[in-house]
């Protein structure tokens, strides 16, 4: 290609003719050839700066045919091992015969293939997008052919009288073949069908930020700081706002804290209509929220403590029926019943205290208590009556 012979007059069939003709050239000498005009009627090649070579083509008429009118050859740069206008989509082309061999070939090897036959410097990101070029240029054809895999079937079916062919998508085989499995979506497969219609890093990492989040609060979360970056604010008056989304469209008061849609007057909440404007002036995003959301009013709720009516350690008064803590028709019965019952005690007496010292054993040798009376009374005072110590007091508390 360097010896190509360039001659005024010569037709091309397209614009993109044209400059790839130009581009070869460009690697092939060794020059840093840039395109200093180029829209839908006229092409112009210059070299570096000081350099007075340049080349102009012009489209004839209304067709799609391209003419080189004028040129000067005459190069007064040096050579340069990076040409500016060198790009992934013609590398490819150069690669699809090397990557077609050996699909597997490695980004060096191409670099190295480069600057042998070139002498020119490609990158290691250009290496890599070339290969890529250069694979999708070589799966091109299989792609086109299986688009057209519905005319197969009806093209079997003509064929083939009476026969049954059944197309079906991967999700659907997976419950036929093996029912019940569990599935996952790739990212990067649902990613090239989302940008299609919402392009941009900013989108791109949003997405990501929501595939990450490893609890479903965490991707509300994502979800509606996307939900609020679509609305866009457009200012109004003083303190209103015109928000709009697509065909949807708002108005937003932020000095009244309300919104026509009646979402923030309701809930207490800014939603992504009004968190928008606020985005947009550089407010402080808490001191639009309601003050029922607050820590204050928390505390405020639960500051009022209710004293208790007993003091600690004191009892109800002498005389005083005391309520039962337990529901009505049940009784707590404490410790075991006797089966027969005593006489009832006199309430105007009290039972004698025990002595504060346990008194000593005897050394004396036992009785016979099978002979002596059950009942006995002491030497001195009143006979005082006898009770069963099992058996449930039925005397008032003290």
């Amino acid at each position: 290609m360097s010896s190509y012979r360039w001659e005024v007059g010569t037709l091309y069939a397209s614009r993109q003719e044209f400059k790839d003709i130009v581009l070869a050239y460009a690697v092939h000498t060794g020059r840093s050839i840039k395109f200093k005009k180029c829209d839908m009627v006229r092409v112009r090649a210059v070299c570096q700066k000081d350099c007075q070579f340049w080349l102009y083509a012009h489209r004839v008429g209304d067709e799609s045919t391209w003419q080189l009118r004028s040129m000067n050859l005459q190069h007064t740069c040096m050579q340069t091992h990076r040409v500016g206008i060198l790009h992934t989509k013609w590398l490819g082309a150069q690669f699809k015969k090397k990557v077609e061999s050996n699909p597997k070939i490695k980004i060096k090897e191409l670099q190295a293939k480069a600057h042998k036959k070139w002498n020119v410097t490609v990158t290691k990101s250009m290496a890599a997008k070339s290969k890529q070029e250069a694979l999708s240029q070589i799966q091109g054809a299989f792609r086109e052919q299986y688009k057209r895999i519905n005319d197969y079937c009806a093209e079997l079916l003509r064929a083939n009288p009476g026969s049954s062919v059944s197309l079906k998508g991967l999700l659907p085989a997976f419950e036929e073949v093996i029912p019940g499995i569990d599935n996952r979506y790739c990212v990067r497969c649902l990613y090239n069908n989302f940008r299609k219609k919402f392009p941009g890093l900013e989108m791109k990492n949003q997405m990501w930020r929501c595939a990450k989040s490893t609890h479903w609060k965490d991707w509300e979360k994502e979800m509606k700081a996307k939900y609020a970056r679509d609305w866009r604010s457009f200012w109004s008056t003083a303190s209103k706002y015109e928000v709009m989304c697509g065909l949807d469209k708002f108005i937003v008061d932020l000095s009244a804290g309300e919104y026509s849609c009646r979402r923030w007057q309701m809930s207490g909440l800014p939603y992504p209509y009004a968190i928008s404007c606020i985005t947009f002036k550089g407010l402080d995003m808490e001191s639009f929220v309601d003050d029922h959301y607050k820590k204050d009013a928390y505390l405020m709720c639960y500051q009022e403590v209710q004293p208790a009516t007993q003091q600690v350690g004191k009892g109800p008064k002498r005389g005083m029926k005391v309520a039962s803590s337990q529901p009505p028709g049940q009784t707590v019965q404490r410790g075991k019943l006797s089966r027969t019952l005593c006489s009832q005690p006199n309430p105007t007496t009290t039972q004698p205290k025990k002595p504060a010292t346990r008194p000593r054993k005897s050394a004396a040798k036992p009785t016979d208590h099978s002979t002596q009376p059950k009942n006995q009374a002491k030497k001195s005072g009143p006979a005082l009556p006898q009770s069963n110590p099992k058996a449930p007091s039925t005397q008032p508390l003290p």
